[in-house]
């Protein structure tokens, strides 16, 4: 009997021990869960700042050329850019303005539709990435909640 309640103690004290050391294994598995989490935030963060990085020198490579490229157009066939003036004017000044821009623009029709047409697609080729890039940050960075 004394051979019975000597194993039967130490096999408590054994479950006892081990109760304690799976709740520490416990502990530690719910710390590593946790920087998990902050080491996917960081990720995603980092993926987010090379994504946005990388969108604006898109930006300034492509879609700033290209405005330069339009202002130029712009000029060479005679129409006034913004200069920056802010004025009141009336409907009629505003009517006069739009028949100058039409008269412009139907006398270098072709000129300006051809320039302007290799312009807009490439603005367009540039836009596409970035439509889809945004669409899929929602699914790619949303791990801040």
């Amino acid at each position: 009997m004394e051979l019975f309640n000597t194993t039967k103690s130490l096999l408590e004290n054994l479950s006892d021990i081990s109760s304690v050391f799976i709740a520490f294994v416990a502990l530690i598995g719910l710390y590593q869960l946790v920087l998990m989490k902050r080491s996917t935030i960081i990720s995603s963060k980092r993926d987010a700042a090379k994504l946005a990085f990388e969108t604006s020198n898109i930006y300034d490579t492509v879609f700033v050329e290209n405005v330069k490229r339009i202002r130029k157009v712009y000029k060479d066939i005679g129409v006034k850019n913004f200069d920056g003036k802010v004025k009141t004017f009336s409907i009629e000044e505003y009517h006069e303005y739009n028949a100058s821009w039409r008269e412009v623009f139907e006398k270098n029709k072709d000129k300006f539709e051809e320039e302007f047409r290799e312009i807009t697609d490439k603005l367009e080729a540039y836009s596409v990435p970035i439509i889809k890039r945004i669409s899929d940050e929602d699914l790619a960075f949303s791990l801040d909640s």
